[in-house]
């Protein structure tokens, strides 16, 4: 069965001295103040300890932004946040949440083998901050579905942390308003599971849990609607199936968030022609029309004209570039780009080389520019190769591009050097295996 979420993987292809991309198959928190408000952004800094750890990310979650990683960095780091959900997870990889706000400072560290967040500006308390991590301790972690085994114990969990929140109010160590917030997603969270099919306890009756707009603030009732639909569609992310099964189960701000949802996965996974067509169909289909122009900005591209050339680069949050703008960023520095591919198997295998270099020369900025015409691999193999989100981009379309054009990139994969004021010094440079690379990179 098809997964809804991105899979690390890798596509296997033939082993290619280079490869052709043309030819390619493609293997509300109320507690908020005016202060908070002014702010788009948290702050994150990662305690020492756990800085070389990939399992400790948050992740930041709302219904339009869908999720933002933010994985261990030495210095505080701002990240965008919308305040359209007032909640975090965090995977360790236990799931859990917690109650942030914009403009938080957070500091993660770790206590007793289980996660720590101090927020040194919150309005909310420590135990507040820190409650899906207490349920964790308590063996009773509501949040995360994979050690529910069956519906006794969904129950048993599900009991006993709402004795503990109740419990915890009681005694003054929570608000009112915290207990009612936590005790709505650890209800959502339930439901959520009994989506399942292993601890399916007979009764799906589904109808007066969904529909209810306020709700999508909500990081459990967006997971909830959101398997719902992953369970009716299974394999099937046709858009004519999507836009249908939207119709017939939801209605409102609902209907427009699981419609954007499916509709992102299914056009990641076409290519340009087929995302136009289906860009077309989903037009006039939202309510709130945000949602088609977040679609529209991370696909437009596919609706260009071939005659119409340009240079378009996008980043994995569909933020637009030309390959000047990046190179600009970097002015100063002398840059190396790889043009690559996820179906390109010689591309892949000099990826552990390009590792290496970027280690040996941290004065020089390594680019990895996608020829893949199906965002959705090229996303997966960016994943699987830890590439830097701030370092890779994808070109919207190779079709289109005046670059690939006018530099005759049909033949991957190609290297690239450019100088510290972003000239082009060599258009056909070594591969990272290649010894004679490092003489090039050299100051």
């Amino acid at each position: 069965m098809r997964r809804y979420t991105f899979a690390l993987g890798i596509i296997i292809g033939a082993f290619l001295f280079s490869c052709n991309p043309n030819n390619s198959k493609q293997v509300n928190n109320k507690n908020v103040n005016k202060e908070k408000s002014s702010v788009d952004s948290i702050y994150v800094k990662y305690d020492p300890t756990i800085i070389n750890s990939t399992n400790f990310q948050l992740v930041i979650s709302d219904p339009k932004m869908e999720l933002q990683e933010i994985r261990p960095d030495t210095n505080f780091t701002a990240y965008s946040y919308t305040g359209q959900s007032s909640f975090e997870r965090f995977d360790i990889p236990f799931g859990t949440l917690f109650p942030i706000q914009r403009g938080d400072s957070i500091i993660i560290s770790m206590k007793d083998d289980y996660p720590h967040l101090e927020v040194t500006n919150s309005t909310f308390n420590n135990l507040e901050i820190n409650f899906g991590t207490e349920l964790l301790k308590r063996k009773t972690p509501i949040f995360e579905e994979v050690v529910i085994a069956d519906s006794a114990t969904l129950e048993n969990h599900f009991k006993q942390s709402n004795h503990y929140i109740d419990s915890s109010y009681k005694v003054g160590a929570v608000s009112g308003e915290f207990e009612n917030w936590i005790k709505k997603e650890m209800e959502y969270a339930k439901l959520y599971a009994q989506q399942n099919k292993k601890i399916f306890n007979g009764n799906r009756d589904i109808s007066s849990h969904i529909n209810i707009d306020e709700n999508l603030n909500l990081s459990k009732y967006r997971s909830f609607v959101y398997r719902i639909m992953a369970n009716d569609l299974q394999e099937d992310l046709a858009i004519p199936s999507i836009l249908n099964l939207a119709n017939t189960l939801f209605t409102g701000k609902t209907k427009d968030y699981v419609l954007y949802r499916f509709a992102k996965e299914s056009l990641a996974d076409m290519d340009a022609a087929g995302a136009n067509q289906s860009l077309k169909d989903l037009k006039g289909k939202f309510n709130d029309t945000t949602y088609y122009s977040l679609l529209a900005d991370r696909f437009e591209p596919t609706f260009k004209d071939a005659s119409a050339r340009e240079n378009i680069l996008i980043n994995q949050k569909g933020d637009k570039f030309t390959l000047n703008d990046i190179l600009a960023k970097y002015k100063g520095k002398k840059v190396y780009v790889d043009f690559w591919a996820s179906w390109c198997a010689p591309c892949r295998a000099e990826m552990p080389s390009s590792k290496k270099l970027e280690k040996s020369f941290p004065n020089v900025v390594f680019l990895y520019l996608s020829l893949d015409k199906v965002q959705k691999d090229w996303l997966e193999a960016m994943q699987f190769e830890e590439l830097k989100e701030s370092n890779s981009f994808l070109f919207a379309n190779i079709e289109t591009d005046d670059f690939l054009t006018e530099h005759e990139v049909n033949m991957i994969p190609r290297y690239m050097i450019f100088d510290k004021n972003g000239a082009l010094i060599n258009k056909d440079a070594p591969r990272p295996s290649d010894e004679k690379i490092t003489g090039l990179l050299k100051e």
